[in-house]
């Protein structure tokens, strides 16, 4: 079973802000399934985003 993250975990995570985000998973860059009014982004669409960003597992919590 995948793991999903919320946006405050991906904050965390990514070291990025809520509005930065948002806005990446509005561009299309990080795939999410909204469940009520909460998002929630699998962990393999983490990892594509890390993959295409060139970060690698930077926050050391996704692992392969």
């Amino acid at each position: 079973m995948e793991k999903f993250y919320t946006i405050a975990e991906l904050e965390e995570i990514l070291k990025l802000s809520d509005v930065t985000i948002r806005r990446y998973i509005k561009m299309g860059k990080l795939e999410s399934q909204k469940i009520g009014r909460y998002y929630r982004i699998p962990e393999s669409s983490v990892k594509a985003f890390l993959n295409a960003q060139g970060n690698h597992n930077e926050g050391g919590i996704i692992n392969d």
